[in-house]
Parts: C-alpha cells; structure tokens; sequence
C-alpha cells in the first residue's frame, strides 16, 4: 500500500508539473516561447532517467535508486522557484526534473516483478489494471492534480504549487522506501 501511495502522489506531482509549467515559467518573466522551448524536452530527458535508473539499478538497490530519483525531483521542484528568474536556472531546474521523468513507469513494474518474480508478475499486474483496483484512485489522483494545481495557483501562487509538488515528490521518495526491507507475502 505505501508503494502503491508513493507512485500515485508521484503521478500527481508529474501530472502538475506537465501542466502548470510553462504557465510557471512565464509567470517569471520568461516569454511562452522560451518556456515552451524548456519544457518541450522532457519527453527526451524521460529516456534519460530510463538509462540513469538502469545504470543505478545495477549498482545498487532499485527501491533506493527510485527513492532517490523521486528526492531528486523534489529538490528540482522546490528550487525552481527561486532559480526559474534566470534561462539558465530554468533550464537546469527542468533538467533536474526531466531527466528523472520517464523513471516512475518502468520503476512501478520493476519493484512489482522483483519480490513476486516474473511468474507472478502478469497475474498481479493484470489485477492492478482492472478498473476496481489501484489504477483508478492512481488515474483519478493524476487527473485531479492539475486541478488541485491551478486552484493553488490562482489563490495562493506559483511558488506554492511549486512547493507542493515538490512535497509530493518527497512523500513518494518516503513512500517507497517505507517498505524497502518488507519481505513479499
């Protein structure tokens, strides 16, 4: 259940991000082109943290190299306010977030094949994809973010979206290494 909490708190946060940025961006002073133009790769930067995961997947534990990626997306997030001013600072805020961008999707299905084995794996995943189950509270709390987004945004400001982005990225990291030592039942 917390793995299940982590990856929909990070699919929120994603799904923010996606669509509040280049709003955030120009609220900087930045024009809708340069904007565009620094959020437009974030397709490209996801395959990036695709082969950064594999990498680190091999080095280490994958529970803590998703943990860290997720860490890493929250400190992105909560600096952009501060470092968006600039092109160089948005462009390396983006980055920072991008890279890891593509990460959760492969993640979610490697933490599930790897305690339950790939034989199991299908059987489990087949049930996570019925519409009773975690894929409906995952979508709806996807889909409902950006809602949530602009709600902050206009009452409260950009840089509290910002935050809390950055806060659900950080209770994701939580999230999945709550039960990084759990045996599988």
């Amino acid at each position: 259940m917390a793995r299940a909490l982590a990856f929909a708190a990070h699919s929120s946060a994603v799904s923010a991000m996606t669509v509040h940025l280049i709003g955030f961006l120009v609220s900087r002073g930045h024009p809708a082109t340069f904007a565009a133009t620094v959020a437009g790769p974030l397709g490209v930067l996801s395959v990036s943290g695709r082969l950064l995961l594999t990498g680190a997947r091999r080095q280490g534990s994958l529970t803590t190299a998703v943990a860290g990626v997720f860490a890493e997306q929250a400190d992105a997030a909560a600096t952009l306010p501060w470092i968006a001013a600039s092109r160089t600072g948005a462009a390396v805020g983006m980055i920072a977030f991008g890279i890891e961008f593509g990460v959760a999707p492969l993640a979610a299905r490697a933490l599930l094949a790897d305690p339950y084995g790939t034989t199991v794996y299908a059987t489990i995943a087949d049930t996570l994809n019925t519409p009773v189950t975690l894929n409906t509270p995952v979508t709806l709390v996807e889909a409902g973010a950006p809602l949530a987004a602009v709600t902050v945004t206009t009452t409260v400001g950009g840089a509290t979206t910002m935050t809390a982005i950055s806060a659900a990225c950080a209770l994701a990291a939580f999230g999945i290494l709550a039960r990084a030592n759990t045996p599988p039942p």
